[in-house]
């Protein structure tokens, strides 16, 4: 019963791994739809604008990553601009990261699993109760994921100066 409970988690946390990786995978902003004005013109589709995010001071904006360099980028949290270099202060993001564990079961059958963690976070840094333990604990085969990064123009006062930037996927190499 317990071996039966434990595969159906695991088929879930799979399902939802997946899911997240498939979304990370997009490019670029999103198309907006065509629209037809009252005079019969087409207005043509046209990408958000998303400015890139980068992993702590430097030009790292996803993919393969060792260890030390992730550590020591991410304590000095998220920076974002775009490409001709205007600056855009984080309000928020989403943190998602995914830990492989190996686990045993009742009958003492080992299993490689994931523990996923999420958390909303404001700022540009992760918070306390995350940093104290995230150093010691990430390793190789991890996963990170940045989602929903929200960025404001510097001194940006209006709706309009908010932004969303892009998302980011780092995985933890040796």
């Amino acid at each position: 019963m317990a071996k039966q409970a434990g595969k159906i988690l695991a088929g879930v946390l799979t399902i939802c791994i997946c899911a997240t990786l498939m979304a990370q995978q997009k490019k670029g902003g999103k198309p907006v739809a065509s629209d037809k004005t009252g005079n019969g013109k087409t207005i043509p589709n046209k990408k958000l604008y998303s400015p890139d995010v980068f992993l702590g001071k430097s030009d790292f904006k996803g993919g393969k990553i060792p260890v030390a360099q992730f550590t020591s980028l991410m304590k000095q949290g998220l920076t974002a601009h775009d490409s001709l270099g205007n600056r855009f202060d984080i309000l928020s993001f989403k943190f998602n990261y995914a830990e492989r564990r190996v686990y045993e079961d009742t009958v003492g059958d080992l299993a490689m699993m994931v523990d996923l963690l999420t958390e909303n976070c404001a700022g540009d840094s992760l918070p306390a109760h995350i940093s104290e333990s995230l150093y010691d604990r990430v390793k190789k085969g991890d996963t990170v994921f940045f989602d929903h990064v929200i960025l404001v123009r510097p001194n940006g006062r209006r709706l309009s100066d908010t932004m969303l930037g892009r998302n980011m996927k780092c995985e933890i190499t040796k």
